[in-house]
């Protein structure tokens, strides 16, 4: 199941921009890769589930609580899988 999560639309992406900055809240997410707010809900849950990100929720009164996302141990580890992929490939050039 990890390897098709992998293979969805800019979810190599979204681990690396959270590898290059320390945490990156939802709105900066859908700023930088222009989504739809619903699929990036769904993306993000599916990295959460299979634990390659965190999420840290800030409440403020009144207001919805905004997300902030922080790659874990196991994404940085999943990032070496994109690695292998790009040596592989530029192995056949």
């Amino acid at each position: 199941m990890l390897f098709k999560l992998l293979a969805k639309k800019y979810i190599k992406e979204i681990l690396f921009l959270l590898n290059d900055n320390d945490e990156v809240s939802f709105g900066e997410i859908i700023d930088i890769f222009g989504m739809d707010k619903s699929n990036l809900s769904k993306l993000m849950k599916e990295l959460e589930k299979n634990r390659l990100i965190s999420r840290r929720e800030e409440v403020h009164e009144l207001k919805i609580p905004k997300s902030f996302f922080k790659l874990t141990k196991k994404g940085n580890n999943t990032l070496e899988l994109y690695n292998l992929e790009e040596k592989i490939q530029s192995e056949d050039e």
